[in-house]
């Protein structure tokens, strides 16, 4: 086995997507594309990259909504890298990806079955989901965790939070929170009430990642009676048709949401995911 494909087995890419991570890493970063632990060199690197981008999402509609400011408009800022090097280096916690920006417009357009909910946040890298939930009048908590979890990851979340904290007139609840997808158990004990609705997006880019995820999935969707899971997604590695294989073995049933909402096209979908008994 060549180290390619080694590399390639190791991080779940595909060897084309991984030979151009190596190339952008070696001729913009100055890396080591032959580092014996590639994943880790490259999110050191990324670490020092001042997060100086500012992005200003605006969500704003004139449809009128049952709970009470539910329509009113809604601006979320975040700071970060610029989507250019978080796309290409898949980086935790760095930028906004397609499919958060896409789930976030969806969640806008349910905002009233966000209002007075429990919320978590799975994967949340900068947090724009979760936060805009948070602005919705939910109570949230906003987790990320894994080895590529950097305790400077975890401070920039927080910072995240706190931003929109400062600049919220309302009440606003969000937490933050480590965790590792499979290693839940702790934390469900410390959470025994559940989550009305689990969201997460641009979480499935590796194929090691499939199972731990589902396994924290379904854990939150069992403690919870009609709860459900939200999953903005774009396919990058890994078809989505390994996804659906793991959720059904798993008792967890899908369907795709249809794009009545966004205004524009866009690669990106959502999936409502729940427990099959509760179809």
């Amino acid at each position: 086995m060549s180290v390619l494909q080694a590399d390639e087995e190791e991080l779940g890419l595909s060897e084309d997507t991984l030979r151009a991570l190596k190339e952008f890493a070696s001729l913009n970063l100055g890396l080591d594309p032959n580092a014996a632990d590639f994943r880790r060199t490259v999110q050191d690197a990324m670490d020092t990259i001042p997060r100086n981008e500012n992005f200003t999402f605006n969500f704003t509609s004139d449809a009128p909504q049952t709970q009470p400011g539910a329509g009113d408009a809604v601006t979320v800022e975040l700071s970060g890298v610029s989507p250019e090097l978080g796309q290409t280096l898949a980086s935790t916690g760095l930028t906004v990806w397609t499919a958060a920006r896409h789930l976030a417009h969806y969640l806008f357009h349910i905002r009233d079955q966000i209002a007075a909910r429990t919320v978590i946040e799975l994967g949340a890298g900068l947090g724009l989901c979760g936060i805009l939930c948070a602005k919705l009048g939910g109570s949230v908590v906003v987790t990320d965790g894994g080895d590529e979890f950097t305790d400077e990851a975890l401070g920039a979340l927080v910072e995240q939070v706190e931003r929109n904290r400062s600049v919220t007139a309302a009440a606003f609840e969000c937490a933050v929170e480590r965790l590792t997808w499979g290693d839940h158990d702790a934390f469900l004990k410390a959470h025994r009430e559940g989550f009305d609705v689990v969201i997460a997006a641009d979480v499935i880019y590796e194929a090691e990642a499939v199972v731990p995820l589902l396994s924290t999935v379904t854990a939150l969707l069992q403690a919870k009676p009609r709860a459900r899971f939200l999953l903005g997604y774009t396919h990058r590695n890994v078809n989505i048709d390994r996804v659906w294989q793991e959720a059904h073995a798993r008792g967890l049933d899908w369907r795709e949401i249809a794009d009545d909402f966004s205004g524009s096209e866009s690669a990106a979908q959502i999936y409502e995911v729940r427990l099959k008994e509760e179809q």
